[in-house]
């Protein structure tokens, strides 16, 4: 298509803190606020919505920042890794 990753960039907090806050500007808009500004609270709760549900921030991209956190690798494997040598290297020591 357009070459355009839609790889998650939001940790679980930060995902949960935006639909929090998508049900706020939602209850907001429909008790507090009338015209332009409930029409504006309205897009900001569908904009934090659609970005909680799908851990995507399109801005977070665009800026290359990511709050997802960073798998570890297990210790077994970090460990083989460290001591892993190539075939020839092992033979030409001997």
């Amino acid at each position: 298509m357009c070459g355009f990753e839609l790889k998650a960039n939001e940790g679980d907090t930060e995902r949960m803190v935006r639909a929090l806050l998508s049900g706020a500007f939602l209850l907001g808009g429909f008790f507090l606020l009338e015209g332009i500004l409930r029409t504006v609270a309205y897009v900001l709760s569908a904009v934090l919505a659609i970005t909680a549900i799908t851990g995507f921030c399109g801005l977070y991209a665009i800026m290359g920042i990511s709050t997802c956190p960073v798998p570890k690798k297990p210790a077994v494997l970090e460990e083989k890794a460290k001591r892993k040598l190539p075939a020839r290297a092992k033979a030409k020591r001997k």
